[in-house]
């Protein structure tokens, strides 16, 4: 323990102030005094200790509480028994009682689980699945066995990393944006990942909903999300990755920005191309300005052209063109035949 361990396991005869004690008499192989003297700290096991009275907590201290309570070492988190413990004698151990609690919770680690309150709420589930409580020894066991400790803490540290070289991307309206993620997986044990993503109001995928990695093994997903038609330039949404992993349950969330590329189309129509009218009348012109873009212009208009001496008034000297709807505004002429252009700058 003192080099540092993920799993510490004890099962053997025990007392409050120690386990593994040898048939032939004399101390335990792990006593209370011992768990004071470890200096492991930040190397901290989980310690299971399959044996009686080592969580006795009514006791004035018991040999779990020295392992958790050492300030620089012990275990992160100690499990075991706070009475006697009942077990049996070669294969049958490994079948109920203190022997079944062992082995699976074990066995749960070795599947992935590595919060030690997960473990131990695992292996009770499976020992009321698959064994029952028959007698008083099922109904004690499953009462006695505690855990002492921190009960969400990692075996090993935090295992994942995630990360995407494309923090930020941009793109155009309608358009598809891809951000590709790399998960890598730096903890012991092989870990099973739910993956989900969330884009807000834009809609998005993934092109995976699960992604298992070995032991330091690395794996690459995309997420994949649409640009509404009608976003404006510059408008930001947020792309958000959440991994589940199954050995804690607790999610992880890596966000990046997309933002919509700047679409300028700015467009001039006309009602009519050719008017006529009697000597004196005024001739009322109409235009439509359409933005096809997706940001607003800012149009400054004028007139050019006509006979000399004809006064033309616009109803509108600059405007504001959003992108929908299309503005429309007018120019008057006096009577007369002559050509005319509109510009928009």
């Amino acid at each position: 323990m003192s080099a540092g361990c993920g799993l510490a396991l004890f099962s053997d005869h025990g007392s409050v102030g120690g386990v593994c004690y040898p048939d032939s008499g004399g101390g335990p192989g792990l006593s209370s005094s011992t768990a004071q003297s470890l200096r492991n700290g930040p190397r901290l096991p989980l310690s299971i200790l399959d044996a009686c009275l080592t969580h006795a907590l009514d006791y004035s201290e018991c040999l779990g509480e020295y392992l958790v309570l050492n300030p620089l070492g012990g275990s992160v988190a100690s499990i075991g028994h706070t009475r006697i413990g009942y077990g049996s004698f070669g294969t049958y151990h490994v079948r109920w009682n203190s022997g079944y609690m062992l082995v699976h919770l074990v066995e749960s680690f070795s599947r992935g689980t590595v919060m030690p309150a997960l473990m131990l709420d695992e292996t009770k589930r499976s020992y009321m699945n698959n064994v029952g409580i028959w007698d008083y020894a099922d109904f004690k066991t499953l009462v006695e066995y505690i855990l002492l400790g921190d009960p969400v803490a990692l075996l090993g540290g935090r295992g994942l990393e995630v990360s995407t070289e494309t923090p930020e991307i941009w793109a155009a309206p309608s358009a598809s944006a891809s951000v590709r993620f790399e998960v890598r997986n730096r903890a012991l044990h092989a870990e099973e990942l739910s993956l989900r993503a969330s884009c807000g109001d834009w809609a998005c995928s993934l092109d995976t909903e699960s992604l298992n990695l070995r032991a330091s093994t690395s794996g690459n997903l995309s997420l994949r999300g649409e640009v509404p038609s009608g976003a404006l330039a510059y408008e930001e949404g947020k792309a958000s990755l959440v991994i589940v992993p199954k050995s804690t349950g607790v999610p992880m969330e890596i966000e990046t920005s997309v933002f919509v590329n700047c679409i300028r189309e700015l467009g001039l129509e006309v009602d009519e191309l050719a008017y006529e009218a009697l000597p004196g009348e005024t001739i009322g012109i109409n235009y439509t300005l359409v933005n096809g873009g997706n940001i607003a212009e800012l149009a400054e208009l004028r007139v050019r052209g006509g006979q000399r001496g004809w006064r033309v008034e616009l109803n509108e000297i600059g405007i504001e063109v959003q992108p929908e709807p299309p503005e429309r505004f007018s120019s008057m002429f006096p009577r007369g035949s002559s050509a005319a252009a509109m510009d928009s700058l």
